[in-house]
């Protein structure tokens, strides 16, 4: 498991615990990433990712299986604010992987003892854009590629119950929905739904469904690795508007791809990935 399916997680799940709402007239709120200087939230991400590669008949395996779980608990540290963004350095205190795949576990052993105790310093603007505040630290080039492709999720006006707004990003080379880590290229379209604001507007429900294209130039790239045919993603997100950040998301990302024979279009093997994953946003790290 390659260390930018293991860190893009992790930085996703830190902006979106970042989420602020802010009330604007009786039914619409304004959703931005606007923290308070000063709050350190503690985060709490659980991912079980699950292949299946199925190779062409008359193969000696014809199909391999893959489950690997992981349990990263980390801290957004918000340390400045200006009026275009908020910066904040994100740690990571600890992560927790088990797999079925020995070698996937060593991969994954070694990918946990980089990341543990790392910091990173983040510009999110308030859209939801998002950057590393300092690009001369020691950072890999896909965590850089990883934060860079982040969309903005938010709409930059207020919205009311029932609003849908649509977002649109590229799929990085080797990112988090590849399936076993080799280059796709594609796109994920994703639509968002306000759907609902609990008892005196204290939490908000938000909700997003999206599909996954490849890119038209990925067939170039055949015999190099998993080429994305199609995908989907869903999931919910719950806005604690009082404590003024997302307190939980659930997703699932279901991501098909095939390889083919280099200069042919006869199939090696196809990969069926499907990723869950859970964040929360606790009091503090449990000892």
């Amino acid at each position: 498991m390659p260390h930018a399916r293991l860190r893009a997680p992790l930085l996703i799940g830190v902006v979106m615990c970042l989420t602020r709402t802010i009330v604007s007239g009786a039914q619409a709120v304004l959703l931005q990433i606007r923290p308070r200087v000063g709050d350190t939230l503690h985060l709490r991400l659980d991912q079980q990712t699950e292949l299946i590669g199925k190779r062409r008949p008359g193969a000696r395996e014809p199909t391999t299986s893959v489950t690997t779980t992981m349990r990263v608990y980390s801290r957004a540290i918000v340390e400045k604010s200006v009026p275009t963004a908020t910066y904040v350095r994100a740690v990571t205190d600890s992560v927790r992987l088990t797999s079925t795949d020995e070698r996937t576990l060593n991969l994954a052993d070694a990918a946990r003892r980089s990341l543990e105790g790392r910091a990173i310093t983040l510009r999110i603007s308030p859209d939801g854009t998002v950057s590393l505040a300092d690009t001369t630290t020691d950072i890999s080039r896909d965590v850089a590629d990883a934060v860079a492709l982040m969309p903005a999720a938010f709409p930059r006006g207020p919205v009311e119950v029932g609003y849908t707004w649509n977002r649109e990003m590229p799929l990085p080379v080797g990112g988090r929905v590849t399936a076993s880590g080799g280059s796709t290229g594609g796109w994920l379209h994703t639509k968002f739904r306000l759907d609902s604001l609990s008892r005196h507007g204290a939490i908000a429900y938000v909700s997003m469904r999206g599909e996954m294209s490849p890119d038209a130039d990925a067939g170039a790239g055949r015999g190099t690795g998993p080429v994305l045919e199609t995908g989907t993603v869903s999931g919910t997100m719950l806005v604690d508007r009082v404590r003024g950040w997302l307190t939980e998301s659930q997703f699932t990302i279901i991501a098909h791809s095939i390889v083919h024979v280099p200069g042919t279009e006869d199939t090696v093997m196809r990969f069926d990935t499907r990723v869950t994953q859970h964040m929360k946003t606790v009091e503090k790290r449990p000892q």
